[in-house]
């Protein structure tokens, strides 16, 4: 994280003017990833997803973790139940307990495949639960244990991690939903 963050830095410079131009550069990118017609199609699948499961488990830990507390949030707020599993130990195996099937489980996780995301998925699996990753880098690797990935970019690479074109997907999906069942969303 130190040489992200300084690679970062040294890219971005000292003067606060160049320091915003190069964040928003790099959101623009971010942005721009975002609109690729296969991007579009895997976020209708996921939709589908969403719009047929009874509740949402969104895992995610550190920065991830706060995002998947936010879209727990929100999905709760339109109608489909939702907690985030954002804890690691006996904290994440505790909040497992309350999946069930015919529950959807979103993955906001980038690589490494840690030890908590195997976990998280051996529990859908074995519920049957179907499985939305949200990352820019696990897609190939869980592959065939996923539902639908949403490529989703955190910046450049050797740059500290930015989290805004997750948050615009967070974002989509919720109104997505929201479209889908205006009724739930609206009560």
């Amino acid at each position: 994280p130190s040489l992200r963050m300084q690679t970062t830095i040294d890219a971005a410079g000292n003067d606060p003017a160049r320091l915003l131009a190069h964040v928003i550069a790099i959101q623009h990118d971010q942005l721009v990833a975002l609109s690729v017609p296969p991007l579009a199609a895997a976020y209708a699948s996921a939709l589908d997803i969403l719009t047929q499961a009874q509740a949402a488990h969104v895992f995610g830990l550190g920065p991830s973790g706060a995002m998947a507390d936010y879209f727990a949030l929100q999905l709760g707020r339109v109608g489909l139940p939702s907690c985030g599993v954002t804890q690691s130990g006996i904290g994440l195996a505790d909040q497992l307990l309350a999946m069930r099937a015919g529950d959807a489980l979103v993955l906001i996780a980038y690589a490494p495949l840690y030890r908590e995301v195997r976990v998280v998925l051996e529990r859908a699996e074995a519920l049957g639960s179907p499985v939305i990753l949200i990352s820019d880098s696990l897609g190939p690797i869980l592959e065939g244990r996923v539902s639908v990935t949403l490529d989703v970019p955190r910046g450049r690479s050797e740059h500290l991690a930015l989290h805004s074109a997750t948050l615009v997907m967070i974002e989509a999906l919720v109104l997505g939903l929201s479209a889908r069942n205006r009724d739930r969303a609206l009560d």
